[in-house]
C-alpha cells in the first residue's frame, strides 16, 4: 500500500470511476470526484423546518450514542461472515436503515452532512467517558488507569470530536479522496480542542470579571490569608503541622561554661557560628503573601507550591493540588512514548535536586568506625586535659601547704564489698589486687590513700574494661565509688578548694556527658560509637556532646553532624550507589520526627532545619500518592497507552483526535502548574475578623 505522502502525490490519471478503499489513496486531490448532487428540498414552511432539524438532531443523536456498540457489532458481524459464509448486514447499517424507517429526516446538503457527522462525533463521546468512569471506579490499576484517561476532560472531547468529524466531513463534501480526509480530521480534531481551552479560559475571565467581589482592606485581606493558612495547617494534621511549626530551641550552653578553658585558645574562625539571628521567612507568611496575590487559590496549594519554590525545583500541577487523578494521570502518562518524556524529564530532574539539596545539608561523612575513632580520640584527649589540669592544681595545693590531702575511704571499701557480693569473679584479677593492697576488706586501712592514688585506681579500673557487661557494670560502680571519694576529700576551704572544685567539675561533665567518660575508660567499641552517643544518644547529651566539640574539638564537631545528615540521607535515598535513587518520604520524615528539634538543633541552624523539613514535605509531595489516586507503579498502563496511541493513529477518524493535541496540553498544563488552576471555595469571613480589622481603620470618634 502507498505511504500517506505517496497518496497525496498520486497521480490523477489513475482514477477510476469505481476504486477500491486501496485505490482512492491514490487519487490526486487536483482531480477530486464530483459528488451526486442531493435532490432539492421542496421550500418547506417554517414549522416544518424545525421539525425537519429537530429530526436531524434525533438522528445524529441516535447514531453518535449507537456508534460505540454499533463498531463492536459490525466488527463482529463481518468475522462472523467471513468464518460461516453468512451476509449479515452491518449494524451501524441496520441503525440508519431503523432511523429511516421511523421517519427521521436525512441531511439533504453538504452543510447539513457535516453538521450530522459533527453532532453525532459529539454525541458518541458520552458512552466513552461513561466507560470510562466505570473503569476507573475498578479494582485493577490498569483499569483504573484507562478509566481515567477515558473519562478525563469531557468537554474537550466533544469539542475536540466535532472538530475532527467536521474536518474529515468536509474534506469529504469538497471531493477529496480518503487520504485528504484524514487529514482534514486530524487539522479539525486539533483546531476544536483548541477551541475548547480557548472557550473555556475565556468563560472563566468572563466569570471572574462578571461575578461581585468585595472590596477589602489591605489588613483584612492579610488578615484572612492568615487565617486560611493556619485552617489549612492545622486540616493537615498533627504530624504535617509539626514540620511546618517545628519550635527553635534556644542554642544549648556550653557545658564548659565556667569551667577553666581546656588547652590553649582557639584561633578565631575555626569554631562554627551557632545562634545566628533567624534571617528565613516563615512559609505560614510566605504561603499568605501567595495567597493575597492570587486571590480564590487553595491556601494547601499555596503552601506546596512556595516548598517548591524555596528549594528552586519546579513541581507538577498534581503534586501542589495534590488531586487524585490528575496526579495519577500524570504519573501515568510519564512512561508513554513520545508525549510523556517532558513529564518523565521533569519528575527525574525533580529527585536530582532534592537530593542535591539534602546532601547539601549532611555533608561527607566518614564510614561508622572511622568516624568513632576519630571522636573517641577527641574526647578522650579533652578528658586527659582536664586530667592534667586536677592533677597539676592538687600538686601546687600540696607543695603550698607541705601535705597530701588524704581520701576517706570507707565508702570505697563498702562499695567494694558489695560489688563482690554481687559480681563474685566478674571482677577482673587486676583491680582486685589493686583494692585488696588497700587493707579494705580487712577492716584496717594500711596505707594512705591520695587524689594520686585515686587518680592511678581510676586509670586501673577503665584499663580493664571488657565486653563482658557484668563486668563492665561491675566497674562502673567502682569508679562511682572512686570519683565520690575524692570529692568527699575537703580540707575545710583550704588550699585544696581549688583542685577540689575542678575535679568536681570534670566528673559533673563525665556525668553530663555519658561519651566524654566511655571515651576515658574506652568503654565502647568505636563501630558502635557514633549509634550509640549521636544518632541514638539522648537529646541532652547529645546536645552537651555537641558543644562541647563545637569548641574543643570542631573537626570532630563537623563529623558528628556529617553522621548526624548521613542517617537522614540513608533513610531518604538508601544506599544510593548509582547517585539516582527515587526519595523515599516516608523514612526520611520518620527518622526526622524522632531525632526532634533540639537533637537537630545542636548541630544545625534554624534556617537548616527549616530547609530539611521543606525537603521532607517536597519529598512528600513528589512520592507519596494522594488517597485513592489510581496510580500505576508498574508502568503497565503506560506500556498500554504507547501500544494503543501507535495503533491508533493509523485510525483515520480516532487518529486526529488522539494524535496527541489532548495528551500534549495535559502535560503543558500539569508542568506549567500555574495556581490559576488550584482554586478552592472562597473563605468565608468571620464577623469578629472583619470588624477587628475594619476597627483598624475607623478614625476615633470626635470630641
Amino acid at each position: 500500500m502507498a505511504s500517506l505522502a505517496d497518496q497525496f502525490a498520486a497521480d490523477a490519471g489513475q482514477a477510476q470511476p469505481k476504486t477500491s478503499l486501496a485505490e482512492q489513496f491514490v487519487v490526486d486531490a487536483r482531480a477530486p470526484a464530483v459528488p451526486q448532487a442531493a435532490p432539492k428540498a421542496a421550500p418547506s414552511t417554517g414549522g416544518s423546518e424545525l421539525g425537519r432539524q429537530l429530526g436531524l438532531t434525533a438522528r445524529a443523536g441516535i447514531t453518535g450514542l449507537t456508534s460505540l456498540p454499533a463498531m463492536f457489532g459490525d466488527a463482529l458481524n463481518a468475522g462472523v461472515n467471513k468464518v460461516f459464509g453468512t451476509n449479515l448486514a452491518p449494524v451501524s447499517q441496520s441503525i440508519q436503515n431503523l432511523e429511516d424507517r421511523i421517519g427521521l429526516p436525512q441531511p439533504a446538503n453538504a452543510t447539513e452532512r457535516i453538521v450530522q457527522d459533527a453532532s453525532s462525533a459529539m454525541a458518541g463521546v458520552s458512552p466513552t467517558v461513561g466507560i470510562g468512569r466505570v473503569l476507573a471506579g475498578s479494582s485493577a490499576p490498569v483499569a483504573q488507569a484507562v478509566g481515567s484517561g477515558l473519562a478525563a476532560a469531557p468537554g474537550m472531547q466533544m469539542f475536540g470530536a466535532a472538530g475532527s468529524a467536521a474536518g474529515s466531513g468536509g474534506a469529504r463534501e469538497l471531493g477529496l479522496n480518503p487520504a485528504w480526509q484524514v487529514a482534514g480530521g486530524v487539522l479539525g480534531g486539533t483546531g476544536g480542542v483548541l477551541t475548547g481551552s480557548g472557550m473555556t479560559a475565556g468563560a472563566r475571565a468572563l466569570s471572574n470579571a462578571l461575578t461581585p467581589s468585595a472590596k477589602v482592606s489591605p489588613q483584612l485581606a492579610a488578615d484572612l490569608a492568615d487565617t486560611a493558612v493556619d485552617k489549612t495547617i492545622r486540616e493537615l494534621g498533627p504530624q504535617a503541622q509539626q514540620t511546618f511549626d517545628m519550635p527553635q530551641p534556644m542554642p544549648t550552653p556550653s557545658p564548659m561554661a565556667g569551667a577553666v578553658p581546656v588547652g590553649p585558645p582557639k584561633p578565631p574562625g575555626i569554631v562554627p557560628t551557632r545562634g545566628a539571628p533567624n534571617t528565613f521567612v516563615p512559609i505560614r507568611q510566605q504561603a499568605a503573601e501567595v495567597i493575597q496575590q492570587n486571590p480564590g487559590v487553595d491556601p494547601a496549594a499555596a503552601l506546596r507550591a512556595q516548598d517548591f519554590r524555596n528549594l528552586g525545583i519546579a513541581p507538577t500541577l498534581g503534586q501542589i493540588t495534590r488531586d487524585p487523578t490528575q496526579f495519577a494521570n500524570e504519573l501515568n502518562m510519564r512512561g508513554v512514548s513520545g508525549i510523556g518524556s517532558p513529564l518523565a524529564n521533569r519528575f527525574n530532574q525533580q529527585n536530582t535536586q532534592l537530593q542535591q539539596a539534602l546532601y547539601g545539608l549532611t555533608g561527607n561523612a566518614a564510614d561508622a568506625y572511622q568516624a568513632g575513632t576519630s571522636i573517641k580520640q577527641s574526647l578522650k584527649n579533652i578528658d586527659d586535659t582536664l586530667s592534667s589540669q586536677v592533677s597539676d592544681a592538687y600538686a601546687a595545693a600540696r607543695a603550698s601547704s607541705g601535705k597530701n590531702l588524704d581520701v576517706p575511704l570507707s565508702g570505697v571499701a563498702q562499695d567494694y564489698a558489695q560489688v563482690l557480693n554481687d559480681f563474685g569473679d566478674k571482677v577482673p584479677s587486676g583491680v582486685r589486687n589493686n583494692f585488696e593492697q588497700l587493707g579494705l576488706m580487712g577492716g584496717t586501712q594500711r596505707k594512705t590513700f591520695t587524689i594520686e592514688n585515686a587518680e592511678n585506681l581510676l586509670k586501673v579500673i577503665n584499663s580493664n574494661q571488657s565486653n563482658d557487661p557484668a563486668t563492665n557494670a561491675a566497674l562502673a560502680t567502682l569508679r562511682n565509688s572512686v570519683k565520690n571519694a575524692i570529692l568527699t576529700a575537703d580540707d575545710k576551704g583550704g588550699v585544696y578548694a581549688p583542685a577540689r572544685q575542678l575535679a568536681a567539675q570534670r566528673f559533673a561533665l563525665q556525668e553530663q556527658i555519658p561519651a566524654l567518660e566511655a571515651a576515658s575508660a574506652d568503654s565502647i567499641n568505636a563501630d558502635d560509637f557514633v549509634k550509640r552517643f549521636i544518632v541514638g544518644g539522648k537529646t541532652d547529651q547529645v546536645s552537651a556532646l555537641a558543644g562541647l566539640l563545637r569548641e574543643q574539638a570542631p573537626e570532630s564537631f563537623t563529623e558528628a553532624r556529617n553522621q548526624l545528615g548521613a542517617q537522614l540521607a540513608l533513610k531518604g535515598f538508601g544506599q544510593n550507589v548509582a547517585g539516582d535513587a527515587p526519595f523515599k518520604p516516608a523514612g526520611f520524615n520518620a527518622q526526622l520526627s524522632a531525632f526532634g528539634p533540639s537533637k537537630l538543633a545542636a548541630f544545625y541552624t534554624p534556617e537548616e532545619i527549616n530547609q530539611l523539613n521543606t525537603i521532607g514535605r517536597v519529598g512528600s509531595y513528589m512520592n507519596a500518592f494522594p488517597s485513592a489516586a489510581p496510580v500505576n507503579t508498574s508502568n503497565t498502563a503506560s506500556a498500554l497507552a504507547s501500544v494503543l496511541g501507535a495503533g491508533v493513529k493509523k485510525i483515520p477518524y480516532v487518529g486526529g483526535l488522539i494524535d496527541n493535541a489532548q495528551n500534549r496540553m495535559f502535560v503543558s498544563k500539569a508542568l506549567g502548574a500555574d495556581l490559576a488552576n488550584a482554586t478552592s471555595p472562597p473563605v468565608k469571613v468571620d464577623p469578629q475578623l472583619l470588624a477587628r480589622s475594619l476597627s483598624k481603620f475607623t478614625p476615633p470618634p470626635k470630641r
